[in-house]
């Protein structure tokens, strides 16, 4: 074999090793981001209720499973209200729709970091509604309103609610 053919052999090979390399070195970064990205996630995550509010298919699927975009409005306890959106591959059976709500953990340092996991029930979502400092001192002011408590009772309630 000529000396030409052999450098053209060896080159073809440098380029595929260089190939596998680069791919190696490449999802390799990539894998490493997203489990720094999962560990703030378990470590500084803050769980809270967060509704659906699109769902789109991105057209591609793995295993007849959809890749969507999907976009959650979070309303964490402070009541400041967020929306955030990301891809993911979900099962076919279980497509999140519109409206549904589900728990939302995100990292307080960066709300695009985020997963979610169960539905909220009706039950669960009245029960979270309950414990909202907000919904609480409504309620307590309208007790006061209707006298069913007095205004001292009222302030008593609201520097527990407010925790002060």
């Amino acid at each position: 074999m000529p000396l030409s053919q052999w450098l053209w052999a060896i080159g073809s090979w440098a380029v595929i090793i260089g190939l596998i390399v680069w791919a190696y070195v490449h999802f390799s970064r990539k894998a490493a981001a997203a489990r720094a990205r999962i560990a703030r996630l378990e470590q500084n995550g803050v769980k809270a209720p967060g509704v659906v509010l699109a769902v789109k298919d991105t057209g591609m699927s793995i295993n007849d499973n959809p890749n969507i975009r999907i976009t959650f409005r979070v309303t964490p306890e402070n009541g400041q209200q967020f929306d955030t959106t990301t891809e993911l591959i979900v099962s076919r059976l279980d497509v999140p729709r519109e409206g549904e709500e589900y728990w939302v953990v995100y990292d307080p340092q960066d709300t695009t970091n985020f997963g979610f996991g169960d539905r909220i029930s009706a039950q669960a979502a009245t029960a979270a509604a309950a414990d909202d400092p907000v919904t609480r001192l409504e309620r307590a002011a309208q007790l006061r309103d209707r006298g069913v408590i007095s205004a001292a009772e009222f302030e008593t309630l609201k520097q527990k609610v407010l925790g002060s």
